[in-house]
């Protein structure tokens, strides 16, 4: 059956991806032979890169996702030295992809720049050729490479930022060094999952970082062990903006968090509760103990999630227009419209003057960007709260304002979270 791949539905090259197994390496291995890429200089690198490169083109192939990738060695310049693996290359990018191009293993559509307007990049797909080949390439022993950096800074157009290191930057560091290391250690699994949750969480299993499809058979609930994570932090324009964690459990849904195991022990998962807004409230010195989202929506879940949305972009937003924008977005892409009815003024407005309504006194921060002011803030608190139990040697994982740990560990647990919090605010949070 002849694959159709949308140009419109792409998603960008990962060079972080890479594998251990034979059947790839060896098919990179043979690729860069017959190609007479294998010249003697960076041939380590070129095998690297080609690696990834199947990788990247296995994963199109599956989800007849196209993949973007730059041909502007601009782009590849402007990656800082501290970020830059040796495979984000534009040399080895480039005569990569015109062998694989030129011998009829992918097709190409060229990236384009229009007036006063973004370019579009370049967009690749496997052929039928290429498909023989990389049909036999399982994936499950894809993992994502260590990171070059592990404290992140970010422009707001979202491309890398270099800085001067500081004896902050320098501890936050250190901090992550040891809780990748604790991490290496220990053993996460997911046990049992039913083959229709792995059905109805393609797209999370699809990106190949934690867990894959490969690794789960028809009527098999084995546990599977996760592979390596590497967590990093993240800063948007400045140190004092955003600095959450990244790279580990955060994208999981939560119907799969839910059956994590530590070192096989069953675990629980603590929930900072109404997190941004309760905050905003302590900063006000207001010791508001309410739930931020029952008074809105009576505890339904789903509706729940629409006004958590709801708040968050508004704290963030520039303006009210930006806001609307951004919220019809965001519940598009967590498929949240059916619930509401739509993504117009007319059913967003009323939802989003109920929340000023309730929240009134919080009225100063609404449109004013505090959110990633927040993240610095909750994210300090997160990383204080796994560095207590990294110096007990006890492993603790986070999902930005939730942590997950094995079962007993509940008491201890919410401990150390209200003392972290408290610390910053003199008020206690509600954590459930």
């Amino acid at each position: 059956m002849l694959i159709k791949y949308d140009p419109l539905s792409s998603r960008l090259f990962d060079f972080k991806l890479t594998s251990d197994n034979l059947v790839i390496l060896n098919t990179a291995k043979e690729l860069l032979e017959n190609l007479q890429l294998s010249t003697g200089n960076k041939d380590h690198v070129k095998l690297d890169f080609m690696v990834t490169m199947l990788i990247n083109l296995h994963i199109s192939w599956l989800t007849t996702d196209m993949i973007s990738i730059s041909r502007k060695p601009a782009v590849y310049a402007a990656i800082p030295t501290r970020y830059r693996l040796e495979t984000e290359s534009y040399g080895i990018s480039k005569s990569i992809t015109d062998a694989l191009y030129n011998n009829e293993f992918i097709d190409f559509y060229r990236g384009q720049k229009y007036d006063n307007q973004p370019g579009v990049l370049s967009k690749i797909h496997p052929t039928s050729q290429l498909t023989d080949l990389i049909k036999k390439c399982e994936l499950n022993l894809v993992y994502r490479k260590q990171p070059k950096e592990l404290i992140e800074l970010r422009e707001s157009n979202g491309h890398l930022k270099d800085y001067q290191d500081t004896t902050v930057t320098k501890r936050w560091r250190f901090d992550l060094v040891g809780y990748n290391k604790l991490i290496a250690e220990n053993k996460i699994s997911i046990f049992k999952v039913p083959e229709k949750t792995v059905k109805d969480n393609k797209v999370y299993f699809n990106t190949y970082t934690l867990l894959n499809t490969e690794a789960y058979r028809p009527g098999d609930l084995k546990d599977v062990v996760l592979k390596r994570m590497w967590l990093r932090r993240v800063f948007n324009f400045d140190f004092k903006h955003g600095g959450r964690l990244y790279g580990g459990i955060e994208t999981m849904p939560s119907v799969l968090r839910a059956n994590i195991k530590i070192n096989g022990q069953k675990t629980i998962e603590l929930d900072f509760k109404s997190y941004q807004v309760r905050m905003l409230y302590h900063k006000l010195r207001i010791d508001y103990r309410d739930d931020a989202y029952s008074a809105l929506c009576q505890d339904d879940p789903q509706m729940r999630e629409v006004y958590k949305i709801i708040a968050l972009i508004t704290l963030n937003s520039a303006n009210e227009r930006a806001g609307l924008q951004a919220i019809g977005k965001e519940l598009r892409k967590q498929n949240l419209t059916s619930k509401i009815g739509g993504t117009k003024d007319s059913v967003l407005k009323p939802l989003l003057e109920n929340f000023k309504n309730v929240h009134q006194r919080l009225s100063r921060y609404f449109y004013s960007g505090v959110g990633l002011e927040l993240q610095a803030v909750d994210s300090e608190i997160t990383n204080n709260i796994l560095k207590d139990f990294v110096a007990r040697g006890v492993l603790v994982l986070s999902v930005h304002d939730s942590f997950i740990a094995a079962g007993d560990l509940k008491y201890e647990l919410l401990k150390t979270m209200k003392a972290e919090y408290s610390k910053v605010f003199k008020y206690e949070p509600e954590i459930a």
